[in-house]
């Protein structure tokens, strides 16, 4: 079973209990560290034994694992994942723990502390101090797709009226200045609000209409294709996360 340990805009921060064997890939990059034993990774085309990971986004992947794992997956516009790339991601597809960190990332995770993932992010130097840096019209769309209660069929036209450019010319400069498609990124917050609105009482489908989605259906298969775990499990775990 997976339960989520945290949601934040800029990541997801949960524990599961199996790995993940069959091949896939998500618009998300990853933290993996095995809570017991070891993980047994494929990255593309090299194989990794190793007891902590990272990958990058969209790289195809496949993880094996003896125990249960801490799993974080990052929102790609995050001063968290600049940090994850600039640091340990620049120049391949995925870098491998050292010994010592993923020692004691296991003893935070068998502490089940509350601060676990923020103590988790700190030791291995990518916590979310600071802000991304990027282009003041990109960062100019971020701070609309934020501010906006719905992300509707017309927010593309929204997004080009604040930044005096095309839809071409905006999805380019922002995937040069972020790494990330603007359509990603519509997606994750739109699941995002979706998810805040369930949280804050809404009934799943008035949640996901609200939120941008065509109906319950289309949120559950976009939580599933970003998070690679079920609707209804994130909504379970999010309601036990005190008792965790």
């Amino acid at each position: 079973m997976t339960k989520v340990i945290r949601y934040t805009p800029e990541y997801l921060c949960m524990i599961a209990d199996h790995g993940s064997p069959e091949r896939h890939r998500h618009p998300t990059a990853h933290l993996v560290c095995a809570v017991e034993g070891t993980l047994r990774c494929t990255v593309g085309t090299t194989q990794v034994t190793c007891g902590g990971i990272m990958i990058r986004s969209e790289v195809a992947h496949e993880i094996q694992a003896d125990g249960r794992m801490a799993v974080f997956l990052m929102a790609n516009l995050s001063a968290i994942a600049e940090r994850m790339t600039s640091q340990y991601l620049a120049s391949s597809d995925h870098a491998v723990l050292a010994e010592a960190a993923v020692s004691e990332i296991q003893a935070l995770c068998r502490q089940t502390r509350d601060d676990m993932d923020t103590q988790i992010l700190t030791l291995v130097g990518i916590d979310s101090e600071g802000k991304i840096t990027a282009d003041e019209r990109v960062l100019a769309a971020i701070a609309e797709i934020e501010a906006a209660p719905s992300i509707g069929a017309d927010m593309m036209a929204q997004l080009c009226q604040r930044t005096y450019l095309s839809q071409s010319r905006l999805s380019h400069l922002f995937k040069q200045q972020t790494g990330d498609t603007l359509a990603g990124y519509l997606a994750f917050m739109k699941l995002r609000k979706a998810f805040e609105y369930a949280e804050r009482g809404m009934f799943l489908t008035d949640a996901a209409m609200y939120a941008g989605f065509d109906s319950s259906s289309h949120l559950a298969a976009t939580c599933k294709r970003m998070f690679g775990i079920s609707l209804s499990a994130f909504l379970r775990s999010q309601k036990n996360i005190a008792d965790l």
